[in-house]
């Protein structure tokens, strides 16, 4: 899983804008980051052809001078799990925590290389979108998803430790000038999250259980999402802090509250008769099943509640470009 954020150490410094960026901000913003978290494997190539569409739609509204530098990074969603078992040698490389820098030299006009972080250019919005879109089509192959430990290391400070390596937080925000940054975090999540600090999960008896399966099986081996939300609301500020989850919500529940959505039995992760395998809670558009995001919208409600600027699940079984847009709209805007 990938995220997106928008900064440089180099970026030139701005004047501050004449009004707030975003409604009901507490102090007038010097920086708008952006992360997009969004899943890295083979499996959900359609997936991530999506949300790269999705992303070019931030064009149009990138074209608008909004006052302040605007950056953008790319986050794996992958953690180092070093643990015994094909589980752990798969995902011993993860990269969870950190900005992406590798792209795909195998699609044309992409590098091997990028800076951690894409500046934008009001003129030329496209060309860091470009160079984003190049780091989200490198693959990786890992099978156990973790958004909320990857997005908490990222933000978190390196006196806290993460996963089951136990890694200092990276505090991506730090390697930026920006004293008082707007934090957009956009995550596109077709499975539930799986975060873990123990490699139980990964090594228990049952060997019929898929990766997947394992996580909603023992979720009582996962830590409590609450962690996530201390780790990161201790680097931004609630109302400097904006998240858009794209998870495994039918269509028709686009637009409930996330407490709703998170109370809902029928939205709930469920295994088939056999025991093995949970049931898609729906399937997007490219045919890829997309599972209940339980632990996330857990997640959301608890950001919710300490007074985030924005804390949403849309649907991946859908075209989400003009929800996308939708929220957007709320992040940029032009000085009058």
């Amino acid at each position: 899983m990938l995220v997106l954020g928008c900064g440089s150490a180099g970026a030139p410094d701005a004047a501050l804008p004449d009004a707030p960026m975003v409604d009901a901000y507490d102090g007038d913003p010097d920086g708008l980051v952006l992360l997009f978290l969004i899943d890295a494997s083979e499996t959900v190539r359609g997936h991530q052809e999506a949300a790269l569409d999705a992303l070019v739609s931030l064009r149009e509204p990138l074209r608008e001078d909004v006052g302040i530098p605007v950056v953008l990074g790319v986050l794996d969603t992958f953690m180092r799990s070093p643990g015994p078992g094909s589980v752990g040698e798969a995902c011993a490389a993860g990269t969870g925590g950190r900005l992406r820098r590798d792209g795909e030299p195998a699609v044309p006009g992409c590098r091997a290389t990028y800076p951690p972080w894409h500046v934008f250019d009001p003129d030329r919005p496209e060309a860091a979108l470009h160079d984003a879109a190049c780091v989200v089509r490198r693959l990786e192959s890992c099978p156990i998803e973790q958004p909320l430990e990857s997005l908490a290391m990222a933000l978190g400070a390196p006196s806290r430790r993460f996963g089951v390596a136990g890694e200092p937080g990276t505090d991506v925000l730090g390697g930026l000038r920006f004293e008082r940054p707007f934090v957009a975090v956009f995550a596109f999540v077709p499975e539930d999250d799986c975060s873990t600090r123990r490699t139980s999960v990964q090594t228990r008896d049952d060997t019929t259980l898929a990766p997947d399966e394992r996580c909603a099986r023992f979720a009582g081996d996962l830590g409590s999402v609450q962690r996530h939300v201390e780790a990161i609301l201790e680097a931004v500020p609630p109302r400097r802090l904006a998240l858009y989850f794209f998870g495994g919500i039918p269509p028709e529940a686009i637009g409930r509250s996330v407490d709703d959505l998170a109370a809902d039995p029928n939205i709930a992760p469920r295994f088939r008769p056999d025991g093995l395998k949970l049931e898609p809670a729906c399937r997007a558009p490219s045919g890829i099943a997309v599972y209940p995001p339980d632990r996330q919208l857990d997640f959301l409600a608890a950001m919710q509640a300490r007074g985030v600027f924005a804390a949403e699940m849309g649907s991946l079984c859908r075209d989400y470009r003009e929800e996308l847009e939708r929220v957007t709209a709320t992040l940029f805007f032009t000085r009058r």
